[in-house]
């Protein structure tokens, strides 16, 4: 009886409920935490640097909060989250960037790793606001860092296992300040050239249709997978 039970919640118009109820709550959560940044999001970014100028790690803003801040002055419009790189230069850095951050609230979520190493860390504020940290490393002496996804067709070993994508950036060249509609946030010396490797050569374009890991800096890492830890 009670596998007869289990099956018509599982399978029944019941399930189909509980997924519709499931998703309007995370399109909520999703719609929250646009708002947040787009209210916020000078101050989070204010907090951020200036706990981790504090910290002794090097760091600029990377990714889409990089591209809004560079190509527009301000954060991208309907973001969701907030995107950092983090130079790793000796194994504690990890550990000093979440002392930096739990100073100001901020709690660490989940962790992606490749061959044991940590390459990626996120991190929740009190106002629900995720930033994700990307380890940046210096390899054959280029600046390269790593991202995951789930891609469909892809048997995967475990339910905690990702596909791997290396992304390189050119030469480290250091970092600078610039100044935007959201005040002094600290980015790759070479930013221009570095969103080309993220964003193909077109990236001062705004492209809706554009997918991750498909700038020309971005190879698939075949024969291994991330490994994810909440």
């Amino acid at each position: 009886m009670k596998k007869e039970v289990k099956a018509l919640i599982k399978n029944g118009p019941f399930c189909k409920v509980l997924d519709k109820i499931e998703e309007k709550k995370c399109h909520r959560a999703y719609l929250k935490r646009i708002n947040t940044i787009t209210k916020q999001g000078a101050y989070i970014v204010h907090e951020i640097e200036e706990s981790l100028n504090d910290s002794g790690l090097t760091f600029f803003a990377t990714c889409g909060t990089l591209l809004g801040l560079i190509r527009e002055g301000r954060l991208l419009k309907n973001d969701y989250d907030m995107d950092y790189g983090i130079l790793i230069e000796k194994p504690d850095d990890w550990k000093t960037l979440s002392v930096a951050l739990s100073k100001i609230g901020y709690r660490k979520i989940r962790e992606f790793s490749l061959n044991q190493r940590v390459t990626e860390e996120t991190y929740k504020g009190k106002n629900g606001v995720e930033i994700d940290f990307f380890g940046h490393f210096i390899e054959n002496g280029a600046l390269c860092f790593y991202s995951y996804d789930k891609l469909p067709g892809v048997e995967y070993p475990s339910d905690d296992s990702w596909t791997a994508f290396r992304l390189v950036n050119g030469t480290y060249q250091g970092t600078k300040k610039i100044e935007t509609d959201i005040g002094t946030v600290t980015v790759p010396l070479n930013a221009e050239e570095y969103l080309t490797y993220n964003y193909n050569d077109n990236w001062k374009t705004p492209n809706p249709d554009f997918k991750a890991n498909t700038g020309k800096g971005c190879t698939m890492i075949s024969g291994q997978f991330g490994k994810i830890k909440c």
